[in-house]
């Protein structure tokens, strides 16, 4: 889900509708951004039947499509098909595809093409190999640009709504359950966690189980190198600081991608693994905080299977090259929710999926505010406050478990509890 979903179920019962995208107006010009035209250079080996075609053009948004452009009309020679170019497009950058509706005559552009093209790639070609579907231009225009303002709230006001929403169910809750890591160095003991924090349920360092405790566990008399067997963490003014105990006995490993990442793949070819030792676990995209965390599992020289976006980051594209780190120092726990600003409408969020009508109640609510509809506002302020107060923590589904009597750190079956083949499984 985006942010602009959020933002848009709420806006659409006030209604509030934010501005919409502008359909290209100049027919096939290059004054419009989006030109199809043909040539005897684009000779294709899958081509369109000859004749005059009748077009029109929109743009698609996550939320919507514009309004067609007029119409205009393109002949196909011989072995010729459509090229799209919309390199000069100035609203290129906030959508997400350019559809071209084709007819063969005047008022029947039925045949719909989809390109998904973007400013790093802005032309296509539509052959006969090329997906259509039957429909008709739009009559309206519902390309909606979330981070725009409507009558009755700016844009401003509204993330604010949002965050505010998103800030009082994380503490109501303990935060937003997550994974995340750290890479760590031989024989450094203490590392700054990225993000925000708010509780650390559990730990493994290259694997290992590592037990959560406290700072005054920690011998300091001097260094220890082996296998970290305990992390303590304590808040330091804005950072969250954690102290492994022995210090580690090896520097995570390093690589870089072989080739260029999308921020939908799910698999990624790198220079090799060097130094790295789990088959799967936690790498860390780029460097800084415009990092991105991914899970994966190693197969060959690829990553493959990758989860994308933990600890709060944005799955984004990589270009080939880049740094690729092993986060061996792997913690599970709940950490303070991803605060959004003007601009990050089609940014992914990473919730769980009951804080959603909450959100979207909030919203309303401070709506009615403005609309001074105090009974109507106190009655959803109510619901959201009610259904905050008994939201859980999403915990994963468990079925059978081994029990560990002995409050053992590893996996246990406690002995003739049970029958012949094994100790007393619970659910």
């Amino acid at each position: 889900m985006l942010v602009g979903d959020i933002l848009l179920s709420a806006r659409e019962a006030v209604p509030d509708l934010p501005g919409v995208l502008p359909p290209p107006t100049a027919a096939n010009t290059a004054a419009t951004g989006i030109q199809v035209v043909v040539g005897s250079q684009l000779a294709s080996p899958h081509p369109l039947p000859v004749g005059t075609y009748f077009l029109q053009v929109t743009y698609s948004t996550p939320w919507g499509e514009s309004s067609p452009s007029a119409e205009f009309q393109v002949a196909l020679g011989a072995s010729q098909s459509f090229f799209v170019d919309a390199s000069a497009s100035p609203y290129l950058a906030a959508a997400t595809a350019v559809n071209v509706y084709v007819g063969t005559s005047t008022g029947n552009e039925i045949q719909m093409y989809s390109l998904p093209l973007t400013a790093a790639a802005p032309t296509g070609i539509i052959d006969s190999t090329t997906p259509v579907s039957l429909s008709p231009p739009p009559l309206g225009n519902s390309a909606f640009l979330l981070d725009s303002g409507g009558t009755v709230a700016s844009a401003s006001q509204i993330y604010r709504w949002m965050n505010d929403a998103l800030s009082m169910i994380a503490i109501a809750n303990g935060g937003v359950p997550d994974t995340c890591g750290f890479g760590t160095v031989i024989g450094q003991a203490n590392y700054r966690m990225q993000g925000d924090w708010k509780n650390i349920d559990a730990a493994w360092y290259d694997g290992y189980p590592v037990s959560l405790g406290s700072a005054k566990q920690v011998y300091r008399h001097n260094s220890l190198t082996s296998i970290v067997g305990m992390m303590s963490y304590t808040q330091v003014a804005d950072q969250l600081v954690c102290e492994l105990f022995p210090q580690p006995v090896r520097t995570a490993g390093t690589t870089t991608t072989a080739a260029t990442l999308s921020a939908t793949a799910a698999s990624i070819l790198l220079n090799g693994w060097g130094s790295f030792v789990l088959p799967y676990g936690i790498l860390q995209f780029g460097t800084g905080n415009a990092c991105e965390y991914v899970s994966f599992t190693a197969s060959g020289n690829s990553a493959i299977s990758m989860v994308r976006g933990l600890g709060g980051t944005d799955a984004q594209a990589w270009p080939n090259g880049t740094p690729v780190n092993e986060m061996n120092l792997m913690f599970a726990g709940w950490r303070a929710p991803s605060l959004y600003v003007v601009g990050n409408s089609q940014k992914t969020v990473h919730l769980p999926t009951d804080w959603i009508p909450l959100i979207h109640k909030y919203i309303l609510s401070r709506y009615r505010v403005i609309e001074q509809q105090q009974e109507e506002a106190m009655r959803l302020e109510k619901e959201f406050m009610a259904g905050m107060a008994s939201a859980t923590k999403r915990k994963a589904p468990i079925g059978e478990r081994q029990i560990q009597p002995l409050d053992t750190t590893m996996v246990d079956v406690y002995p003739g509890l049970s029958r012949t083949f094994g100790g007393l499984i619970i659910p």
